[in-house]
């Protein structure tokens, strides 16, 4: 199989080609005709390392089966996504083995989800009652981390739980933070844990990124532990291009204070992605999604309530809006996430596998949150799994 479009890093016409799940050719191609003409974009399939779900349905949920799996797993290619991390956020240890056994199930039953899903994600339950802010997480199901816990969870997912959020507040000892390193879990912090006396030694042990910063809750940290984040290389930010969560202003201010090469994107995408405006309930709590897409809370019309917008936006957000390359864009969804997960690094040379993205993007200079990309194709482990190939 093979498809011609612009590489996303030199925008030159190119041919790829691919046998099974390899891409085998790379070849630019030097026609004049096709320098002008309105081709797509190619790159490597983007990784989503932050969803909560999708269509109605949250993963962290006792409703949730395979098939619903499979149906939140295949909307997410219709935006590009090729590696999903489904995120299982704060809620009682019951639905968490529920949707570990089903998430579980789905891989084994579907190689494409298997693909797909190339780790879980906990949000929780290890949180702070200052972060269960957010109507996706269950207050009441904070409890203290518990390494016995979190290996009886990861049996459960037969070894997919690949990151972990939590906050330093919830530790009674550091072995936590060793034991999930040793058992190769990437470990996230939350925003609360820069105000905390362990969060050197937790970056000393290991810790790899900081969950988003959303606008509302900025002026609670002080211009120290900020900077103290902004100067720790060893902590990646993690990043949401929505264009409500942060405005422009300051997600250009954390990007490039904190470089390129320090930062990922993640669409955190709550359960109410893909319906439309109108008033809903997230977890009991009263939301309205807005005509212009931005979920806030029903009686405080401007605060966030959570994201429904997909990293295919975000992605053309910092294009438009923070005018950074197309190619470095792609890098926070691709290379970086990659990074984070020391895990090999996705390319369009011979010999990469076979997991793309083919796009069409319209560049509107100082346009942020006005534009998307309009994916035409991706393809899995060699497969089309959405739209077509010419």
């Amino acid at each position: 199989m093979e498809c011609i479009a612009r590489h996303y890093q030199t925008g030159t016409p190119t041919r790829i080609v691919w046998q099974g799940n390899q891409i085998t050719q790379v070849s630019p191609i030097h026609d004049p005709e096709l320098l002008n003409a309105n081709l797509p974009w190619v790159s490597p399939g983007f990784w989503d390392l932050n969803c909560h779900g999708m269509l109605g349905q949250n993963f962290a949920s006792p409703q949730l089966t395979p098939d619903r799996v499979q149906k939140i797993v295949e909307e997410c290619f219709r935006f590009g996504i090729t590696h999903l991390f489904p995120t299982l956020t704060t809620n009682t240890s019951e639905v968490f083995e529920h949707s570990l056994e089903v998430i579980t199930t789905a891989c084994k039953q579907s190689n494409k989800i298997n693909q797909a899903i190339q780790g879980i994600h906990l949000e929780g339950p290890y949180l702070s009652e200052e972060e269960v802010w957010r109507p996706d997480h269950q207050l009441d199901s904070i409890r203290p981390a518990l390494w016995e816990e979190v290996a009886y969870y990861q049996k459960i997912a037969e070894g997919r739980i690949r990151l972990l959020t939590l906050s330093l507040e919830s530790l009674n000892n550091e072995d936590f933070l060793e034991q999930a390193i040793l058992n190769k879990i990437v470990l996230g912090l939350t925003k609360d844990s820069l105000r905390s006396p362990l969060f050197s030694s937790a970056v000393e042990k290991g810790a790899a990124f900081l969950e988003p910063f959303l606008l509302q809750l900025l002026e609670s940290y002080s211009t120290n532990h900020l900077i103290d984040f902004l100067l720790e290389d060893r902590l990646m930010a993690c990043l949401v291009g929505d264009g409500f969560s942060l405005d422009e202003r300051l997600l250009k201010t954390l990007l490039k204070a904190k470089g390129s090469l320090h930062c990922f994107l993640a669409s955190c995408m709550t359960s109410l992605t893909g319906l439309p405006p109108g008033d809903y309930q997230l977890q009991g709590v009263p939301v309205s999604i807005s005509d212009s897409h931005f979920l806030h809370f029903q009686n405080k019309a401007k605060d966030v309530a959570g994201v429904i917008t997909p990293l295919s936006t975000a992605i053309a957000n910092c294009v438009n809006g923070l005018q950074i390359s197309l190619a470095d864009a792609i890098s926070l969804v691709t290379s970086q996430p990659a990074k984070l997960l020391q895990q090999p690094i996705p390319t369009l040379f011979p010999g990469s596998p076979a997991d793309l993205v083919v796009f069409y993007f319209q560049n509107k200079p100082h346009r942020f949150n006005q534009s998307t990309l309009e994916i035409v194709t991706t393809i899995l482990n060699g497969e089309v799994v959405y739209g077509y190939l010419d």
